[in-house]
């Protein structure tokens, strides 16, 4: 099916023409959308599941497990990837929580019927991990679930809270092995930010770590190949507020050293922040990009961070 190509301009006009909609009928729309020329047209559980290898691996280079682990997970999203892979990897319990309700169980459905069209691919995805009795086993009940949305979860121990404020959550102290996110803390004000790895602190055991992955670029880039990851970094604070400013763009534009600064003041202890600069977007501003004042003192190797990985405690 030809799909149009939406410019970065448009998508924004987009949305914020879905955010003044009432909520229930702004996401209903926004999710029709997505589904037909956004990001949910193709829907591939693979990347996810990445996700969660890195996860695990990172922790295991710390000592750590998710065997029998109670891991929790910012920014659950519209599908369930990240922590059916988890549980793959042997976690016991996964609480994952996000502010507002996007999960979509036709996604679900999808995703698993990935899996079982290619169960061998997802196999070697995992890996050593598909080696282990847990993992056979689990991964044969995902392959043969035909269940409800409320079965799935009751099967893999998963608990979904949202709405749910992850800055205050019905967690016991203590009580949590890992606190992680894939690609979310970006989209997060940095004073909700503060507040939100406090609560981590507060959750996670005294040998828990916190594990996540924040995603630097400019969001519309990986779909406008017009533009590359550091397009945004030309805008003003007002003027970015105005063009994505809203539930469904909103990136609070931190670069790397600004978000190290953040995890000292939040009292998180940083063990790792692995950083990934993205030669393209150095090489445009090596090139002259014109840069917000707020951005222009940095050097062309901090604003080209695309991706990095945090891991705290």
């Amino acid at each position: 099916m030809w799909v149009p190509r939406v410019t970065w301009r448009q998508k924004s006009a987009i949305q914020r023409a879905v955010a003044y909609l009432p909520a229930r009928i702004g996401e209903r729309v926004y999710y029709a959308l997505q589904r037909t020329v956004g990001g949910l047209r193709d829907v591939d559980p693979e990347d996810r599941f990445r996700a969660a290898l890195e996860m695990a691996q990172r922790l295991e280079a710390r000592g750590r497990s998710l065997v029998d682990a109670t891991v929790l997970e910012l920014g659950t999203g519209w599908r369930l990837n990240v922590p059916l892979a988890l549980w793959l990897l042997g976690a016991k319990r996964v609480v994952t929580v996000d502010l507002y309700r996007y999960l979509r169980l036709a996604l679900v459905r999808k995703d698993l019927a990935a899996l079982r069209t290619a169960p061998e691919r997802f196999r070697t995805l995992f890996g050593r991990y598909a080696a282990s009795d847990r993992f056979r086993r689990r991964f044969d009940e995902l392959l043969a679930f035909r269940g409800t949305g409320t079965d799935l979860l009751r099967l893999t121990g998963i608990e979904y809270l949202a709405p749910a404020d992850a800055s205050r959550l019905p967690l016991a102290d203590e009580s949590v092995d890992a606190h992680v996110s894939f690609t979310v803390l970006e989209h997060i004000p940095p004073d909700t930010l503060i507040a939100i790895l406090r609560e981590g602190q507060r959750v996670l055991r005294p040998d828990g770590l916190l594990v996540h992955c924040i995603d630097f670029s400019d969001h519309s880039a990986h779909s406008d190949p017009s533009i590359s990851f550091v397009n945004f970094l030309q805008y003003d604070d007002v003027t970015w507020s105005r063009l994505a400013g809203n539930r469904y763009a909103f990136h609070n534009r931190l670069r790397v050293d600004e978000f190290a600064t953040l995890i000292d003041a939040s009292g998180v202890t940083t063990i790792a922040l692995d950083s990934m600069p993205d030669a393209r977007s150095i090489a445009a501003l090596e090139a002259g990009l014109p840069l917000a004042a707020r951005f222009r003192g940095k050097p062309p190797v901090v604003n080209g961070v695309k991706q990095a990985w945090l891991v705290g405690r």
